[in-house]
């Protein structure tokens, strides 16, 4: 059940560094979180990806299990891989088709019925032993294993609780145009071979963790996502909620006292109109980074807000 020869987005050539490049992302992590004297650093994870016939947990089958563990013994890292295709009645939706380029006849002549897939790999699982498993939009992944295993009349052995890279990336990395797991995979220069492909994009998932919560551990405390998340609500709220009168005056004077809009989301939207004019009221996302006195000035307003909070 478990495909040793199958190579993911980050397994298989080894870097002059001495390891792949997923195995130097994790020992990034471990460094960090010690640098930082993190108590929540874990030892063992589980990435975790599921392709299925569509986009609806409730109804659709899964077709490909894709999952790796990370563990850390000492200065070793250690990874163990699980893949299977899974076998289907129901009709794929076109875009699954199109986009895990996989057929009702190729699952059929490779892969395995659910009720064994979904054995197979919660016995892997099992032998895991993870603190906790990483998805990037858990809430899919999470819901639709146990979907599945309701469906064929399985006993769901509950897995750890589950960290979304979705959600972390948002926190994060707010100025991204998308937080795709493509997208930041790209800003972080992790290439994936087989996009759409549950082991490639399970092991896509590991490095983007990984050098996200090399950058801030504090990522992994839920408490500390969440308050970031409420940052950035603010934040998304005083850009949509401003008047193009209100984004001209910013953008002259770049004095969020004067509209009554203190604090770091205020202080991030003057920024944002003074860097970028906001023409006829484009937000980030829209506007990009149009030029290096742009971005520049959003460097300023993202450590000016990062100051905020450490208040």
């Amino acid at each position: 059940m478990r495909d040793g020869a199958a190579r993911g987005a980050n397994s298989g050539k080894r870097s002059r560094d001495g390891g792949t490049p997923l195995e130097l992302s994790a020992k990034k992590f471990f460094e960090s979180a010690e640098a930082e004297g993190a108590r929540i650093a874990p030892k063992r994870m589980a990435f975790i990806d599921i392709e299925a016939t569509g986009d609806n947990p409730d109804e659709d089958d899964i077709i490909e299990i894709g999952a790796v563990a990370v563990r850390r013994k000492g200065n070793a890292i250690g990874i163990d891989k699980f893949q299977t295709l899974v076998k289907t009645t129901r009709p794929m939706h076109w875009a699954a088709k199109k986009k895990t380029k996989l057929s009702l006849k190729i699952l059929h002549q490779h892969g395995h019925w659910p009720a064994k897939a979904l054995t197979e790999f919660m016995k892997w699982a099992r032998r895991a032993k993870p603190e906790f498993c990483v998805a990037h939009g858990s809430h899919f992944d999470e819901w639709i294993i146990a979907a599945n295993m309701w469906r064929h009349c399985m006993d769901f052995p509950r897995l750890p609780k589950f960290k979304c890279t979705h959600r972390m990336a948002k926190a994060h990395l707010p100025y991204l145009g998308s937080h795709g797991l493509e997208a930041v995979a790209a800003h972080y220069g992790i290439k994936n071979p087989q996009p759409r492909r549950a082991l490639a994009d399970a092991e896509t998932a590991a490095a983007c963790f990984f050098e996200m919560a090399a950058e801030e551990p504090r990522l992994l405390d839920i408490n500390h996502l969440a308050k970031i998340e409420a940052w950035h609500a603010q934040e998304e709220a005083l850009l949509r909620g401003h008047t193009k009168a209100k984004t001209k005056i910013l953008a002259e004077e770049a004095d969020p006292s004067r509209l009554g809009m203190e604090g770091p989301g205020g202080l991030l939207l003057a920024a944002f109109g003074k860097a970028f004019s906001l023409r006829n009221g484009q937000t980030l996302r829209e506007a990009h980074f149009m030029d290096s006195e742009a971005f520049e000035h959003y460097k300023w307003a993202k450590r000016r807000l990062e100051l905020c909070r450490a208040e």
